[in-house]
């Protein structure tokens, strides 16, 4: 798992910035403060939704191509045909490339 960037770590902006909701503004929050209830929430949340954002778009890619080849089916189904032919066409391509440029094995 790849580490939470700087930018976005929630518990560096919070000691930071002295709090968002508890910490005053002009004083610096103390060293024996627990972080607050919701900062662990966060980056579980953070950590679910990295781990399931490629099945999310593979979904979303697959049912946007089921709508398409339905619709291309309304109009005519020699554009439904060719549709089938450009995805099947991609999956091919995309099993030669990876044939040929696979990564060197490590022994």
């Amino acid at each position: 798992m790849r580490p939470i960037s700087p930018a976005l770590d929630i518990a560096m902006v919070y000691t930071r910035y002295g709090g968002f909701i508890s910490g005053h503004m002009y004083y610096p929050p103390s060293p024996d403060k627990p972080p607050p209830w919701w900062l662990e929430t966060f980056i579980i949340m953070r950590a679910i939704f990295g781990i399931l954002f490629w099945p999310f778009v593979a979904l979303i890619v697959g049912i946007g191509a089921v709508l398409t080849l339905f619709f291309l089916l309304t109009v005519h189904w020699a554009f439904a045909l060719l549709f089938l032919i450009a995805v099947v066409g991609a999956f091919v391509a995309f099993g030669y490339w990876e044939k040929h440029h696979s990564p060197p094995s490590v022994e």
